[in-house]
């Protein structure tokens, strides 16, 4: 009686084993294409602001995630090739404001050597 019970929970074990592992290989992780797509338009919209005279670790950085995302989807393993290109979107955007945020300080601080000249010649 019990040598017969543990074969049926052996099968039993099998069967779940096998249907667990099938329902496994049906939710694969889809290739991320989007999010790659996505990293490399922020990656050329850093670049026509000209992070790379401002930001270029920062521009470095997502290239080489995105590159890294290529190279993870193209062994297959889309889990890790979406957490880079996300990170490389991250990184391009980051440089983006950076460069932005560069420019803006440079422009004030012309602004106010302007003023400061005006005012100079004012007070002469």
């Amino acid at each position: 009686m019990a040598r017969l019970a543990s074969v049926l929970f052996n099968k039993r074990l099998y069967v779940t084993v096998f249907i667990i592992l099938m329902l496994g290989g049906c939710s694969s992780i889809p290739k991320p294409v989007a999010q790659i797509a996505s990293a490399q338009t922020a990656i050329e919209a850093a670049i026509k602001i000209e992070a790379p005279k401002f930001a270029a670790v920062e521009l470095d950085r997502a290239q080489n995630n995105l590159a890294r995302a290529h190279d993870e989807m193209k062994k297959g393993d889309n889990a890790e090739a979406r957490r880079l290109a996300e990170q490389a979107k991250a990184e391009a955007e980051y440089a983006n404001a950076k460069t932005v945020a560069t420019r803006i300080n440079a422009s004030t601080r012309q602004m106010e050597d302007s003023v400061r000249i005006l005012q100079d010649q004012i007070n002469r």
